[in-house]
């Protein structure tokens, strides 16, 4: 929950109040315009499920009032709004602020809701008269998704390096250019071995280095005054209200309400419940290659409750899905995290009333009093949508699960299962090369080459790689073996092979 005052939380809690939105659009570097006389309607999305917060907005461009002079559509380029470059062009970014007062008052503090980037769709439509604008936007997180990491990068250490410090580097190395500094809210203490991250985007790695651990990446607000930390534990004062990029944990054993609703306080103007078992999953079972033993492990954890209630419900996560699990304990705590997630009907409630901006995703609330027809006396924030439009009440949707908070659904759904060892080469230092010749009954001549090599003394080799080609010739073969030894054979007699060897250990150099 962000930080309120007794009065801001009495001013939350009512519906007789004075309520506005700001909308500000900024070309990156420049300043921020204020374009909110022209909103019609917003939509915010904040889930705890997908770490990516998204907005829609509906604007008036009507011709009959604005002209071409001062229409928002980033084609007209005579627009005093394009000058010099489209407001409402991709890459640009947006902030949201919502302010609250008592009735007959303006608001005095403004609350910041979202803050993302435009590009995602800006759709221009209507007739000569009546014309406007939608826009869809993702968060900040919306840049990282779309800057792709080239080739495959080793990360970590023989010893172990803290995963909020590869992700650090991870940023340092691959999206320079935005400067981001990663904040931990809660540090997981989960170790990265070397292993290979790479072809995928900076989002998805960064979102894949935390999933052993059940935390999430996300742009999460810190409200002016704060104090975060860094990736090596220093402490960094925030100095603006803002959302960046952090490690948050969802605090799955949080049963302490921060809030209550309460029919005779609040308006509660929906409440809409579902029960619905497709995303239940029960059994689980993680699949690894041992670290120090390069083993086929396999780790089942179940949950009796669940099992008794639904039928077994089997869910498999493999070393594809989670390639920075590799030994016992971190399969052990993975599967529990994913039973907590998935034993339970995860979503229930879903209520309407009006907006108060200090609630997050992961928060969880009494709703005790404010039950219309469900036994649910907590409910673990799942979802947080709000509605805004002039002259309306602006709303919230929150949608939870009863009596605990949930991390991730879709991530763990989305397993596939597989365990395909990790396949970083070892190049093999050594090797010899033998030539035979076997005179045939009819006079001629069978020429073979066996070539080979010594195994790693301590690692269990998957297969060999081998390259090789006759010299003076541009062209190589390539070839697979189970054993150090690869035998080439029709070679012509004085002819000079030459070849490389490289073995794929199994489970990868962890």
């Amino acid at each position: 929950m962000r930080p309120v005052s007794p009065a801001e939380l009495a001013l939350f809690h009512s519906f007789n109040r004075t309520e506005r939105f700001r909308v500000e659009v900024r070309r990156r570097g420049s300043p921020w315009v204020d374009i909110s006389e022209r909103v019609l309607s917003i939509s915010i999305d904040h889930s705890g499920d997908e770490p990516i917060s998204t907005a829609s907005l509906e604007i008036n461009d009507s011709w009959t009032i604005f002209g071409a002079a001062r229409s928002l559509n980033p084609l007209v380029l005579s627009s005093q709004y394009n000058q010099p470059t489209p407001l409402l062009w991709p890459n640009n970014e947006v902030r949201i602020w919502v302010g609250l007062a008592p009735l007959g008052e303006e608001p005095q503090t403004w609350h910041l809701l979202f803050h993302g980037v435009i590009g995602d769709s800006v759709r221009c439509r209507g007739s000569k008269a009546e014309r406007s604008l939608s826009l869809h936007l993702r968060d900040l997180g919306k840049r990282l998704q779309e800057r792709m990491i080239v080739g495959e990068f080793l990360y970590g250490s023989k010893a172990g390096e803290a995963v909020v410090a590869v992700m650090q580097g991870l940023l340092n190395q691959h999206v320079p250019d935005l400067g981001i500094r990663l904040l931990v809210r809660d540090n997981p203490q989960f170790m990265i071995f070397p292993v290979k991250v790479g072809e995928c985007s900076v989002w998805e790695a960064l979102q894949d280095l935390l999933k052993p651990t059940g935390y999430m990446c996300r742009y999460w607000f810190w409200p002016a005054g704060s104090t975060a930390y860094d990736c090596e534990g220093n402490p960094v004062p925030i100095e603006e209200d803002g959302y960046y990029l952090t490690v948050v944990d969802p605090k799955r054993d949080n049963t302490t309400a921060v809030d209550s609703l309460q029919a005779e306080v609040d308006t509660i103007t929906e409440e809409d419940i579902e029960l619905c078992d497709d995303t239940v999953r029960n059994s689980v079972w993680v699949r690894y290659y041992d670290r120090n033993t390069k083993n086929y492990m396999e780790v089942h954890r179940m949950d009796g409750d669940s099992v008794a209630t639904y039928g077994e419900r089997i869910i498999v996560v493999g070393q594809d899905d989670v390639p920075y699990i590799d030994t016992f304990t971190e399969a052990w705590d993975l599967a529990g995290v994913i039973l907590h997630d998935l034993a339970e009907i995860p979503a229930s409630d879903v209520l309407t009333c009006q907006l108060m901006p200090h609630l997050e995703v992961w928060d969880v609330l009494d709703v005790t009093n404010a039950r219309l027809s469900t036994g649910t006396t907590k409910l673990g924030i799942l979802s947080l949508r709000y509605d805004l439009a002039p002259g309306e009440p602006f709303t919230m949707t929150i949608t939870g699960s009863r009596e605990r908070v949930i991390g991730q659904i879709r991530t763990w759904l989305v397993s596939q299962g597989s365990s395909t060892p990790a396949t970083l080469p070892a190049t093999l230092a050594g090797g010899t090369g033998q030539a035979r010749v076997t005179i045939l009954p009819d006079g001629s001549c069978a020429t073979e080459v066996v070539l080979e090599v010594v195994p790693p003394a301590e690692e269990p080799v998957d297969y060999y790689e081998w390259r090789w080609a006759l010299a003076g010739e541009s062209k190589w073969h390539e070839a697979t073996t189970d054993i150090p030894v690869l035998r080439v054979t029709d070679v012509p007699p004085g002819s000079k092979v030459i070849w490389t060897c490289r073995a794929r250990l199994k489970g990868g150099e962890r």
